[in-house]
């Protein structure tokens, strides 16, 4: 859940800074109210919830294995217990890092004003936070143990806590959240953009799960869980920041006109 905290420094830095001819364009619409008073102590606590318990919660671990067998495990999981793979391993970290620093510079190049980008990335990084949050709770709830320690695979990982943190995964929860809030973000300025920009994330999302099925991190319901639970949040947050739309009421001597500008 590093990674949720990563993004928001990365987005810090590739926020684009304001020309001297950024007069001459449109100014782009707000589609986002973000509030002090209400989001800071939401990125607060959520952040708290993924340092806290990495930094100090490994004794909350319930360490079961060994001995735990396949024949442990349920039939819809038990495919990917014996995968075991350090490069599928490295690759999902940096997929899935790519996507966020990916997700920061297309929606600081759609919007190309610096007040803007750093409302959505508020918006989106919040989002990302609570996903990191909420699948750390889960971690530490279940201690699920990693399919790379059913039958004593990895006997070292075996005795530590990070063994135990399979359910559910973050990287496709992390995934699912980007790819979702920035569809969500670009639907309220280019509807037709933002389909492709879901597919292309829903897919970078897909191939980040499949590479850690392969590095023998998560079982397949850990990653359907994630995506589920991501995509929700990813849809969620955006949603209650959105913009009130403004009503207009025009009238003349024939007739009143209601306009509802989004």
């Amino acid at each position: 859940m590093r990674v949720a905290a990563a993004l928001l420094i990365v987005s810090a830095l590739v926020t684009p800074a304001r020309p001297a001819h950024a007069a001459d364009r449109p100014k782009p619409r707000r589609v986002y109210h973000v509030s002090l008073a209400w989001d800071a102590p939401v990125i607060g606590v959520a952040a708290a919830g993924i340092v806290v318990p990495y930094a100090f919660g490994a004794s909350w671990i319930d360490e079961s294995c060994p001995p735990c067998t396949k024949s442990d495990v349920n039939w819809i999981d038990r495919t990917t217990v014996g995968w075991h793979s350090h490069a599928a391993h490295v690759a999902g970290d940096v997929l899935i890092v790519a996507d966020g620093v990916a997700a920061i510079v297309v929606d600081a190049l759609d919007v190309r004003d610096a007040r803007e980008t750093a409302v959505d990335l508020v918006v989106i990084g919040e989002a990302t936070l609570v996903t990191g949050a909420l699948t750390t709770a889960a971690k530490y709830a279940t201690s699920r143990p990693l399919p790379a320690v059913v039958n004593n695979q990895d006997p070292a990982l075996a005795r530590r806590s990070a063994g135990y943190r399979a359910f559910w995964s973050g990287h496709a929860a992390i995934g699912a959240t980007l790819a979702v809030s920035l569809a969500e973000t670009m639907r309220l300025r280019h509807e037709a953009a933002s389909r492709w920009i879901l597919a292309g994330g829903l897919a970078v999302t897909a191939g980040a799960s499949a590479l850690k099925l392969a590095a023998g991190e998560h079982y397949l319901t850990d990653v359907v869980v994630g995506a589920i639970v991501g995509a929700g949040v990813g849809w969620l947050i955006p949603r209650l920041h959105r913009v009130a739309p403004e009503v207009h009421v025009a009238a003349d001597s024939r007739s009143v006109s209601l306009i509802v500008s989004f």
